[in-house]
């Protein structure tokens, strides 16, 4: 779950970015703590139901901004 803040909580274990998150979650299905990139890690579901990577809803964030 992102927080207001922009820190990541997975797990009850709050991290200070998508990037440490990501790290921890993958930790857990492989057995270490690879290096990971959040951005493409982390998975959601748009309004019409199409999976995105993370990076997807930071580069509409980011778009919309400059404008």
């Amino acid at each position: 779950m992102v927080l207001g803040d922009g820190s990541v909580e997975f797990e009850g274990q709050r991290c200070g970015s998508c990037s440490t998150a990501a790290n921890f979650a993958h930790g857990t299905l492989v057995g270490a703590t690879p290096a990971t990139n959040g951005w493409v890690f982390w998975q959601y579901r748009d309004a019409d139901g199409k999976v995105q990577l993370l990076d997807h809803a930071r580069q509409l964030f980011r778009n919309r901004s400059q404008q």
